[in-house]
C-alpha cells in the first residue's frame, strides 16, 4: 500500500510537472505460504481494504494507515468464502464465489442480518468480472458463458441481459446507473453501449477503425466514468470516450528516461476523488492526472 506522491502546482515549459512529494510505501500485506491472493476491493470511503485468498476473504481497517510512524492495518473479520471477485458496493462488500453465487455482506456492521445471496438458475458459468454502480447499489457481473448480468442491491433482484449478438465480451461497466458499456473481442464492434432503461442495446457501437487503432492493436482494458470511458490500447496508447457530447480521443504515451514509451501499458483504473487515474505497466504504476476540460477539439 503506498500514499500517492503530490504533484507541485503548474508545469514547465516543456509541460513536465515535478513532484513536491514522492510516493510513500507505507506497508505491505503478505499471506500466509504464500498464499495466492486472487482479488482485492477498497471500500469507496477508503477505511476497508478486502482481499480473496484461497479459502478465504480477509477484511482489514486501514485507520491504522493514519499513523505516520508505524501504519498498520488491523483484520476486522476472516470469511471463510472461496471467492473469484471482489467489489464494494454502497457500504457492502459483494463477493463473487462457487461459480455463480453472489455474496452481499456489511462488512461495516457484522451484527446484522446474515448476508443476501444471489444466484442464477440456470448454468450461468463462473463470474470473471464484476463492477459496482457509480452511484446506485448495484452489481453488473459477466460470466465464463459470456453472459452478463445485473444485481440490484436494493430490490435484491437479478436478472439476465438479452445481447445475442455473437461477439465475445471482454468486459461490462456502469457508464453511469442507467447506461452499460460493453468491451468486445470484435473490431467493428469493440464498445456498445446497453440501456437499462429500455434493456436493449442503444445502437452506438464503436467500431475499432474509429478508434483509430493499427491493424495489429486492440484494446484490452477500459474503466468506464460518467465524466469520460479511457480504454487502453495494445500498443500504450489511451483514448478517452466524451459520453457528453461527441466522442473525443486523447493518446497518451508513457516517459521512459524522457524518452515516450508507449509499451506495456496493461492496467487503468479511475481514483475515487477528482479525475485522477492509475495506470499499471509490468514493473510499476504510476497516478495521472486529466482535467475532463473539453475544449471542442481535444482534451486539456
Amino acid at each position: 500500500m503506498w500514499r500517492a506522491a503530490v504533484a507541485a502546482e503548474g508545469a514547465s515549459c516543456k509541460r513536465r510537472v515535478a513532484l513536491r512529494k514522492d510516493p510513500e510505501k507505507l506497508l505491505e500485506i503478505r499471506s500466509k505460504n504464500e498464499e495466492y491472493i486472487f482479488s482485492s476491493a477498497v471500500s469507496n470511503d477508503g477505511c476497508i481494504v478486502a482481499v480473496a485468498k484461497l479459502n478465504s476473504v480477509v477484511v482489514y481497517s486501514l485507520d491504522g494507515l493514519t499513523n505516520v510512524k508505524a501504519p498498520d492495518v488491523r483484520v476486522l473479520d476472516t470469511l471463510p468464502i472461496r471467492a473469484s471477485a471482489l467489489v464494494f458496493c454502497s457500504h457492502s462488500l459483494v463477493v463473487a464465489s462457487d461459480a455463480f453465487t453472489l455474496r452481499v455482506i456489511c462488512v461495516y456492521d457484522r451484527s446484522t442480518s446474515e448476508a443476501h445471496c444471489f444466484t442464477s438458475g440456470d448454468d450461468a458459468g463462473e463470474v470473471i468480472r464484476l463492477h459496482a454502480g457509480h452511484d446506485a447499489p448495484k452489481v453488473v457481473v459477466l460470466t465464463t458463458r459470456n453472459d452478463i448480468y445485473v444485481a440490484d442491491l436494493k430490490s435484491k433482484s437479478l436478472h439476465r441481459l438479452c445481447l445475442d449478438i455473437g461477439s465475445v465480451f471482454m468486459d461490462v461497466q456502469f457508464m453511469n446507473d442507467t447506461t452499460l458499456f460493453v468491451l468486445c473481442a470484435d473490431h467493428q464492434r469493440t464498445v456498445l453501449e446497453y440501456s437499462l432503461s429500455d434493456n436493449s442495446l442503444s445502437g452506438k457501437a464503436i467500431s475499432k477503425e474509429a478508434l483509430s487503432m493499427a491493424s495489429d492493436e486492440f484494446v484490452v482494458d477500459m474503466e468506464a466514468h460518467p465524466d469520460g470511458t479511457i480504454l487502453v490500447g495494445s500498443k500504450g496508447t489511451l483514448r478517452i470516450i466524451d459520453t457528453h457530447q461527441t466522442v473525443i480521443f486523447l493518446y497518451l504515451c508513457l516517459m521512459s528516461s524522457g524518452n515516450l514509451n508507449p509499451k506495456f501499458c496493461f492496467r487503468i483504473e479511475t481514483l475515487k476523488l477528482e479525475n485522477d487515474f492509475i495506470l499499471c505497466r509490468l514493473n510499476f504504476f504510476c497516478i495521472l492526472r486529466i482535467p475532463m476540460k473539453n475544449t471542442g477539439s481535444h482534451y486539456q
